[in-house]
């Protein structure tokens, strides 16, 4: 067999610095190579075409990152600098939707430093979508000198070459501009600019140029620039060309004005702005970054957003924070903070992408006041021993100076100053040709080329011979004892001299016998050996162990490093079978060596556990077992018949495994703690066993009859049954086996579970981006049977929309140029008999769109609301008109009422101070005048309760001062008789405030630790008549009866997060189940008294933030599920529940798809009166007909009857005179509407036709 190590040659060096280049520009690029060796960066150049020939990849781009990730992966290198324009370097176009048409497609050179993965998961023609599954981390820091041209390079050289040193000084280099432009509304950059100014060190001189405190003139900018500084960052709009200093007048810094600067300074640039970096371009930031006054820019190379301050502030905090941070570091810590929100935020995403570093990455610029650098002392010691003290222009001691040795095109190695100036420095490796030193400082100038060593080294070479342990195989095994022969060889035209040889293991895994050889002079050409013997402990796993091997020459030290593979043997028991022959019983076990190597002079033994017995045979000794081979032998004994068991016990090369394989145990015991996890068709059962042997499983649908569901034994303590009817109960027990004794035991434990809900046919669908925003059941369609899906993407910006069966509508998704994180409402708005959509985006265009059911914008849309929403909007006929409107509050508390046209019904209105606001509004007739208002709470940290009627006039006594701010929605219900009108549950921060419809606190509760959005609902869970307050909380469930009381059985913890708690009579007892989502990916259902309802939960596979919109969309009378969360997908789950506004008290987010949180609003209706008031609905219960004739006797004195189908149709309109009954024998089984009038009051009742 060969001999298995690492070859000992002197180690592949690391690389810090990796330069890409077309081979046009490799004479100067060996230049700029020649200085980052200098400062202390072992850099090395790969030409574009050899990277084309020498690495895989579907174009140039993805070549020249494989290239970088080999690098990486092998050589250690950190910063990438790409030396060439985008025609020599492509960049990669990646896609993040944010509805900006083209400028969606973000040329991007952050595809070179996040090396995870390909960027194209799902292999379209596509990048860095929210396919692509991108992590978005930056694995190496990359820049990009965008040279056209060798004078461009030339130039940016010799920028570099006296950048932070004494030929190029200037006065106040830490000065540093700020400049804050008009974007919208004026003063509106100022802010950005400021969160990053005081981040800056307090040494450092602040120029400020902001728009508010007057015009930003380009003379006044110019000035600025042209007295010298190190830093300058702005926030202003731009483009290709360009960037504007000042709006209103517009001020325009061109390309053509860069010569208005002078050589003073050499400043980093970092401008927030649009398209300035667009180097796939004639771009501004192109031909700035080649002034002499500029060491580089950080800039957007597509549409710059002031959120990109989230990367601005990370990066000058970190650059300043830590001395000897250089750009790319500094830009790396932003860019993994921001991370985990560009994964899911789609700005955030843009961002990310959009910012390219045209500056050396590996630059360290001025961190404060610049000081000289001194060498007051330097001395040679030992020949090999550097020793120096560097101080400051005072003759004070300099601390964490940089010192790096190295010579022409090869770095040595580099150290820093202590605290009192001194360095040191061994030489250890040959050195050939004079040795030079520089000196660097964040705050020092940089001082090269200023010592010369004479040469030195060790003309000697080592080269492994040979490896033998002492079985004679060619390698090093576990416990066993070895020789190693190394061949020492003079390379020179020189005599050596006496030269040592040591050699050191440090992880303590081999005992060397001798570690220090003296070596003879040896001539020109002559080769010495040296034999090292000693033996391998113990080693439970394969590994490799380091060995320092150091030759020195008088006080000159070299080393060398040598990996060796240790091999550990893996014996195990593969086959055990078992017979009785007479009194005897004879064990054959197959024995398999699983080590990559053979194993010698080892012994199994199987024992058992018995003070006595008799064996014929209880060992075998093998004196060899090759690599993966295996062995089978037999054991016999005489044992007596009481319970024992046998063990293996394994000895190798006189070392016994402490570790005893239990064979058999002649009791037998059943398995305990049966348990099981309910799947869709399926049972994952699981159990705990005192024995591991063989088991059956069986199944009953009756707790009776039980029948065998395994084909072979199982031979784990795991099994899933499969193949099972959805939400149905099974009973199961399992039973030990033992095959050899004939035994199984009898079950002990029996265990009834029920399987999960159904996937509803057609469903689940893929959305991409779903994350927070709730689905919305309605009517889009009426020509197509059943009700259609809405959910938004609140990673993406997208609605879906699909037909019941699972279809996609047609028209749809829609873009509405943002995340979409508050809920979509529905209504039917242009009284066509189908439902619009109404939604709005958070982070994007803060537009509000009001969508038809083709996927068509409606006429008077989209609207502008100036922020984003968190909230979600509310919709109903609030004046009377027959149209419903649309109620919208978003994040800065302005209020929004518009009717169907987009036109105001009244005025906006801000509610308190402009606040981040996480309220949503609610539409309900709160004071019985069957005139509904509109309930909203405003912003601030002295946020009120606003209630206004439909002409924009507050109800009194409101608005009213609340305790806290809202976080999340309301709900209104009449939860207390003794009070009039409608009560109000309002959560804030940490607690439940139950309100009058006079405006008085009836009572309060705290409902969790945390702040979390509270989204409560109302319900009659317990079937008392009266309704209870549910609240979703940040670890369950928690229920309040209307004196403020916590239900029995509650607080329920199943995980919390956003998702309310939806109602549905699950088993149709009268008693209402609670259906959440949770932060563990599970949906819940949990009954009245607190335990969780059989069948669930059920997986969806990641967090379920969003709430449940339980409905019947496939109109067959029972209820569906529909939820979504973070798994990329739409969810309908098929319940036996019957479906009905009583057997669903609150269905969904805000109750109903009109999302006005009040529960006395029916949640699906006949489209005749969706989204208007139904005046005086009666308590009448649901119709059950089993037949086709329906009684009307019950309605006495009534008007006239209309019957609706669920699409709205009218298909009866009946003068009661007529008779007292009614024939549906000609309609098929289904859900009906009777609208039952009398003097102009209505009651809606639902018919349920069984056949």
């Amino acid at each position: 067999m060969n001999s298995t190590y690492y070859n000992l040659q002197k180690n592949l060096y690391r690389i810090d610095l990796l330069i890409i280049t077309p081979s046009r520009f490799k004479e100067s690029s060996q230049e700029l190579a020649e200085l980052k060796n200098k400062l202390g960066y072992s850099t090395l150049i790969k030409e574009v075409e050899t990277i084309e020939n020498e690495f895989d990849g579907v174009d140039l781009a993805e070549k020249i990152r494989n290239c970088i990730k080999f690098y990486h992966g092998h050589r250690g290198v950190r910063w990438v600098i790409l030396l060439g324009d985008e025609i020599f370097i492509p960049q990669r176009t990646a896609y993040v939707r944010l509805g900006y048409g083209e400028n969606d497609f973000i040329p991007t050179d952050y595809y070179y430093a996040d090396l995870d993965g390909d960027w194209n998961f799902d292999h379209d023609a596509t990048f860095g979508e929210l396919e692509d599954s991108l992590e978005l981390r930056p694995d190496v820091l990359v820049g990009r000198i965008p040279v056209h041209t060798e004078f461009e390079l030339l130039q940016y050289l010799e920028q570099l070459k006296v950048y932070k040193t004494e030929e190029k000084p200037w006065s106040d280099i830490e000065r540093a501009l700020f400049v804050a432009s008009e974007l919208q509304t004026k003063a509106d950059a100022s802010p950005y600019v400021d969160s990053v100014r005081k981040y800056f060190p307090p040494d450092f001189h602040q120029i400020k140029l902001y728009q508010d405190e007057g015009t930003i003139t380009r003379e006044a900018f110019v000035d600025s620039l042209n007295k010298g500084t190190s830093y300058h960052f702005a926030v202003l709009h731009g483009d290709y060309g360009g960037i504007y200093i000042n709006v209103n007048p517009y001020i325009y810094f061109s390309t053509a004005d860069i010569n208005l600067l002078n050589e003073k300074g050499s400043s980093l640039w970092y401008v927030i702005t649009c398209d300035a970096g667009g180097v796939d371009k004639d771009c501004f930031a192109e031909h700035l970054v080649f002034h002499p006054q500029v060491i580089g820019i950080i800039t957007n190379t597509r549409n710059g957003f002031t959120s990109s301050v989230n990367l601005s502030i990370p990066f000058y905090q970190s650059l300043f924070d830590n001395p000897w941070f250089t750009i790319g570091e500094a830009d790396s810590v932003a860019k993994e903070r921001n991370a985990s929100q560009s994964i899911y935020y789609n700005e955030s995403r843009y961002n990310q992408m959009s910012t390219i570093i045209l500056v050396d990455p590996s630059l360290v610029p001025p961190k404060g006041t610049m000081h000289k650098i001194k060498l007051e002392n330097l001395s040679l010691q030992e020949d090999t021993l550097l020793e120096l003290l560097v101080t400051n222009e005072y003759e004070e001691p300099f601390k964490n100076v940089k010192v790096t040795l190295y010579q022409p095109g090869n770095f040595i190695a580099t150290t820093f100053t202590n605290l009192f100036g001194y360095a040191s420095l061994r030489i250890k490796q040959p050195v050939t040709e004079k040795v030079f030193l520089s000196l660097q400082h964040p705050s020092g100038y940089t001082v090269l080329d200023s010592l010369l060593l004479d040469t030195l080294h060790i003309p000697l070479s080592v080269e492994l011979s040979n490896i033998q342990n002492n079985f004679g195989d060619t390698l090093l095994v576990s416990n066993t004892a070895f020789k190693i022969i190394f061949k020492l060889k003079n390379n020179s035209l020189y005599p050596s001299g006496e030269t040592k040889f040591s050699i050191k293991e440090e992880q303590s895994i081999l005992s060397l016998d001798d570690t220090l050889f003296h070596i003879p002079e040896l001539i020109e050409g002559a080769e010495y050996l040296i034999k090292i013997s000693g033996k391998v402990k113990n080693c439970l796993e394969d590994t490799i162990v380091s060995l320092t091997i150091q030759l020195k020459r008088g006080d000159f030290i070299r080393s060398d490093t040598l990996g060796l593979r240790v091999f550990s043997p893996k014996l195990s028991i593969t086959s055990v079978i078992y017979k009785f022959e007479g009194n005897n019983l004879i064990v054959y076990e197959q024995l398999q060596n699983s080590s990559r190597v053979p194993l010698h002079n080892f012994t199994l033994k199987v024992i058992p556990n018995l003070p006595f017995y008799i064996s014929s045979r209880d060992s075998v000794h093998y004196n060899s077992l090759g690599a993966f081979t295996s062995i089978q032998d037999s054991f016999i004994f005489t044992l007596p018949t009481v319970p024992y068991t046998l063990y293996n016990i394994i000895s190798y090369n006189n070392f016994k495994d402490t570790i005893l394989i239990p064979l058999r145990d002649t009791t037998l015991n059943s398995p305990i703690a049966l348990r099981g996890e309910p799947g869709s068709g399926s049972v994952k059962l699981s159990w705990n066993t005192f024995q591991n042997l063989l088991y059956n499983v069986y199944r009953s649908e009756d707790g009776v009859n039980f029948v065998k569901v395994n084909g072979e034994f199982v031979d784990d303590t795991y099994y899933e049954d499969r193949g099972l009817k959805p939400f149905t109960y099974y009973y199961y027990y399992v039973t030990m086996v033992d095959t050899s004794l004939h035994v199984e035991t009898t079950p002990q434990e029996t265990l009834k579970i029920r399987t999960n809900p159904a996937n509803t046919p057609g469903w689940p669908r893929v959305t991409i981006g779903t994350g927070y925003s709730t689905p919305c059941v309605l009517e889009l369609d009426v020509d197509v049977p059943g009700l259609e899906l809405i959910i938004g993407t609140s990673f993406d910006s997208l609605l879906y929309a699909f037909y019941s069966n699972g279809d996609p509508v047609p028209g749809w998704p829609v873009n509405i140029h943002g995340d979409i994180w508050a809920s979509p409402c529905a209504a039917d708005f242009d009284n066509d008999g189908a439902d619009e959509v109404f939604a709005v985006n958070l982070h994007g265009d803060h537009k509000a769109y009001l969508i038809d059911g083709d996927g068509s914008i409606m006429p008077g849309w989209p609207q502008d609301l100036g922020y984003g929403s968190f909230g979600t909007p509310a919709c109903y006929d609030v004046d009377g008109d027959g149209k419903p409107e649309i109620v919208v509050k978003p994040n800065n508390s302005v209020l929004y009422v518009f009717r169907t046209d987009g036109s105001y019904l009244f005025a906006p209105d801000t509610l308190d101070t402009v606040y981040t606001n996480y309220s949503s509004p609610a539409i309900a007739d709160i004071n019985g005048d069957s005139i509904p208002e509109i309930v909203v709470a405003g912003g601030g940290l002295s946020p009120h309760l606003y209630v206004f009627e439909p002409d924009g006039d507050t109800l009194p006594p409101f608005p009213i001062p609340l305790p806290g701010r809202v976080m999340g929605s309301m709900a209104i219900g009449d939860v207390r008789i003794d009070y009039p009108g409608e009560e109000i549950v309002i959560p804030t921060q940490d607690s439940i405030y139950l309100y009058s419809s006079q405006g008085q606190i009836i009572w309060s509760r705290h409902a969790s630790n945390t702040n979390i959005f509270f989204n409560p609902s109302l319900s009659d869970i317990n079937d008392d008549g009266i309704v209870e307050v549910l609240v979703n909380t940040s670890n369950g469930i928690i229920v309040f009866d209307a004196t403020g009381n916590t239900l029995p059985g509650f607080p329920v913890y199943c995980g919390g997060d956003f998702s309310t708690c939806a109602t549905l009579d699950i088993d149709g007892d009268g008693t209402q189940e609670i259906i959440k989502g949770s932060m563990d990916g599970n949906l819940y259902a949990i009954d009245y008294t607190g335990n969780i309802v059989a069948g669930f939960p059920v997986t969806l596979y990641s967090y379920v933030k969003p709430s449940v919109f339980i409905t019947d969309h496939d109109l067959d009378g029972l209820a569906e599920i529909v939820a979504s969360g973070f798994a990329n997908s739409l969810f309908s789950f098929d319940l036996p529940s019957i479906f009905s506004n009583t057997a669903s008290m609150w269905p969904t987010l805000k109750h109903d798809k009109m999302r006005t949180s009040w529960i006395k609003v029916p949640t699906q209706l006949g489209m005749e009166e969706a989204g208007k008031l139904p005046k005086n609905i009666g308590a009448e219960s649901d119709i059950i007909l089993n037949g086709s004739i329906l009684d009307l006797s019950r309605f006495p004195d009534i008007d006239d009857i209309k019957l609706y189908d669920l699409s709205g149709r009218l298909i009866y309109n009946l003068n009661i005179s007529k008779g007292q009954f009614l024939d549906l024998s000609r309609f098929s089984a289904g859900i009906y509407f009777l609208h039952i009038k009398k003097n102009n009051n209505t009651k809606i009742i639902k018919v349920i036709k069984i056949k």
